[in-house]
């Protein structure tokens, strides 16, 4: 993995901890902290099976794969800080 491919997976990890806190804080007060918590967990199952499957006929397509996966575990980690706290 490059220093170009890290730069890119550490940055979507950024960008999905941004958005997460804006967009569940929002959605946890207006669906409730029950609906919040299991909807967190769908995320999670699903950001964990996307990055275990991660693969691509190049190396940039699992660069890719990565990075969506690590965005959507990024949201469910903002989340739960939300929901939980």
């Amino acid at each position: 993995m490059t220093t170009q491919m890290k730069t890119r997976l550490t940055n979507s990890l950024l960008i999905g901890d941004i958005f997460g806190m804006l967009f569940f804080g929002i959605a946890a007060d207006r669906i409730g902290r029950r609906w919040g918590i299991i909807g967190c967990t769908v995320l999670l199952v699903g950001g964990v099976v996307l990055a275990t499957a991660a693969h691509g006929k190049t190396v940039d397509g699992m660069l890719w794969m990565m990075v969506v996966s690590s965005h959507i575990l990024e949201l469910n980690i903002a989340h739960s800080r939300l929901v939980e706290a």
